[in-house]
């Protein structure tokens, strides 16, 4: 099983996943394209409605630092991807050699008596 909490997601009409991002990261295309939490969600809505997304947004909300504290700027930038099978092929691949190195180090740890 694969457990994913997505920040909006809307399957009235079309399947669409809405992402927000805050902070003083540059977002731009490029990053949001090769993004692997987006590609994560989109195998996650394949899984359950057996198609891909539809539309694709992040929405990023950068932020200031002032004295100390983050700071909301006004701007809002939204970006628009997509998601093919290919890129749900290598995230399923990512995902299964992810969970094959927990298993194996949860073993490792069982063994050496951190875990009881």
């Amino acid at each position: 099983p694969i457990l994913g909490v997505l920040d909006g997601f809307d399957d009235k009409e079309e399947l669409v996943i809405h992402e927000i991002k805050t902070g003083t990261f540059n977002w731009n295309q490029k990053e949001v394209d090769e993004n692997g939490q987006l590609s994560f969600y989109s195998l996650l809505v394949f899984l359950n409605y057996k198609r891909l997304p539809d539309k694709i947004f992040l929405y990023h909300v950068p932020v200031t630092l002032e004295e100390d504290r983050l700071v909301l700027t006004s701007e809002v930038k939204v970006f628009e991807t997509k998601r093919d099978f290919k890129d749900l092929l290598d995230m399923a691949r990512r995902v299964k050699r992810a969970w094959k190195r927990i298993k194996e180090l949860y073993n490792e740890e069982k063994r050496s008596g951190n875990i009881p």
